[in-house]
């Protein structure tokens, strides 16, 4: 039962950092997401259509990445707690009627698996909660980067390198 806590908590830690990762990482390649002055100077230097594609197919392969290692976790997960259920369903069979310590012990144990089935649950719905907010996240700053290509546009060159320059 401690391997299978263990293996939960290390799942919920991987789909925190993986997306800490994808909201901390760089939107183009030489540019901290938190520079602004940056991010300036590369929507004056870089076409429009592109960074905005690469940002995409980077974001997209990263949530691909997740969602398959999530669904591996998944698979494994329900496949000990079946084999958990089997081998209980076994004891229970074996055990005879008047062996109550036995009885109360598989009682127990099936505590256990729908303790375990409900922090997999859990686990699983707060994977889909991150994911969620990694995906709006990415779209706020997709929107973001348009505007301000757009106010950099409508503001010409020459206020693009005093931003840079400031």
């Amino acid at each position: 039962m401690r391997n299978y806590r263990i293996i939960a908590a290390t799942a919920l830690a991987m789909a925190t950092a993986f997306s800490s990762a994808a909201l901390g990482q760089e939107t183009r390649s030489g540019a901290a997401s938190g520079s602004v002055k940056d991010v300036v100077a590369q929507v004056v230097d870089e076409p429009a259509g592109s960074s905005a594609s690469v940002l995409l197919t980077r974001q997209g392969q990263r949530l691909d990445l997740l969602e398959t290692d999530l669904r591996d976790m998944r698979g494994i997960l329900e496949t000990d707690v079946r084999n958990l259920k089997m081998q209980i369903t076994q004891l229970g069979n074996n055990a005879s009627s008047g062996e109550t310590a036995t009885t109360a012990e598989i009682r127990d144990l099936r505590d256990q698996i729908e303790r375990l089935a409900d922090a997999v649950a859990m686990t699983s719905r707060r994977m889909e909660r991150t994911l969620e907010m990694t995906s709006d996240m990415e779209f706020r700053l997709l929107r973001m980067e348009k505007r301000l290509q757009t106010l950099m546009n409508l503001g010409g060159d020459e206020l693009a390198r005093a931003a840079v320059q400031d």
